[in-house]
């Protein structure tokens, strides 16, 4: 089994915040490959740029976890490119207004889908609409 790495679990394994035990416990028990899509890279940067802005993380220590989050890729997972294919399947999906699904975890689910991915997410409500379109999904803890 290949597990795609969501953003709200990457963000909790390299920024201390609640879910990060439970994040870091699960990452270090399995022994099954991880992938983060460039989406996911991208979201990760934005998601570090938001904490900045808010003053919970002083620039000097985001831009140290980006450097730290590159070199865990480089080491630890392999990386994916977000393709075409993947925002058009994404675009019929967010079609739906119940259960709403934003365009990025859309992103994610199409990727997952084309791969043959596990999707890991701290998110339930994406889990669920995972599960609606067959897709494995796993909610650490």
């Amino acid at each position: 089994m290949t597990f795609y790495l969501d953003t709200s679990v990457l963000v909790p394994l390299h920024v201390t915040e609640p879910n990060s035990s439970v994040a870091a416990a699960w990452a270090s028990a399995t022994g099954d490959p991880f992938v983060v899509s460039d989406l996911a890279a991208g979201e990760f940067a934005a998601s570090l740029s938001r904490l900045v802005r808010m003053k919970t993380l002083s620039l000097d220590t985001a831009l140290a976890i980006v450097d730290d989050f590159d070199r865990w890729c480089d080491a630890t997972v392999e990386r994916i490119e977000t393709e075409a294919s993947d925002i058009r399947v994404a675009a019929r999906l967010v079609r739906q207004p119940v259960p709403k699904l934003l365009m990025p975890d859309a992103i994610h689910l199409a990727t997952c889908q084309r791969l043959g991915l596990t999707l890991v997410a701290f998110d339930a409500d994406l889990a669920e609409i995972a599960a609606r379109l067959g897709l494995e999904c796993i909610l650490p803890g």
